[in-house]
């Protein structure tokens, strides 16, 4: 498996014609290891949430992740396709609850095809958003962002990912009480990946657990 670390430096303001997360040397230094990537699983290990989280209406939730820097998104995500890289797993954090992404290269065209699959952790302890702001806002991002397959915003909880060569599955697992050192551990849902196949599906034994939001 090839890990890549996409650490924010470099970074400009947000929401410019130009702006940039990577910088130049790291944006460089990214697309060539696309460019060289061989046949293996991809990761990359990345901050801040990758895929679109657009508001319905226009807009978008957060410009401080990718969505602040749309046109180096897009271009990474573009050169992605463009070089034939396969099997690309995105693993995230940073928003304290969890959501799971299909990639395209142009999240504003659905017709563009999905390269890759993103999971967007829970945090353990850091405090999330409330039930009733994730009640009403996960129908609500689900219905403006068709990449999006899941949100799961009432847990608190990491992700285990178990990788064979012929399929990467995220484990949500979650805490009774984050208050409690010795509180219960058990596994909310899992997604797989297929190795050759991009995007995940959710495990069926674990279908029906909560959620604030899930496309069927």
């Amino acid at each position: 498996m090839n890990r890549t670390v996409l650490p924010r430096v470099g970074r400009s303001a947000q929401n410019l014609p130009d702006g940039t997360i990577l910088g130049a040397d790291q944006k460089a230094w990214l697309k060539d290891q696309v460019t060289g990537a061989g046949e293996a699983w991809h990761c990359w290990v990345n901050s801040i949430m990758l895929s679109q989280l657009a508001k319905p209406g226009g807009g978008y939730m957060f410009t401080d992740q990718w969505d602040g820097f749309l046109a180096e998104r897009k271009e990474v995500l573009t050169h992605v396709a463009q070089s034939g890289l396969e099997d690309l797993v995105v693993i995230t954090g940073d928003w304290h609850s969890a959501f799971v992404d299909d990639i395209r290269p142009d999240f504003a065209d659905p017709a563009t095809p999905v390269i890759g699959a993103e999971f967007t952790a829970h945090s353990i302890t850091s405090g999330a958003y409330s039930p009733e702001w994730n009640a009403t806002n996960g129908p609500k991002m689900g219905a403006a962002n068709p990449h999006l397959k899941y949100f799961e915003g009432d847990r608190y909880g990491y992700d285990v990912y178990e990788v064979t060569p012929r399929r990467w599955s995220t484990h949500m697992r979650v805490i009774g009480d984050r208050r409690d050192p010795r509180s219960p551990v058990s596994t909310l849902t899992t997604f797989h990946v297929d190795r050759g196949r991009p995007g995940s599906y959710e495990d069926r034994s674990t279908s029906t657990s909560p959620a604030q939001y899930r496309r069927h």
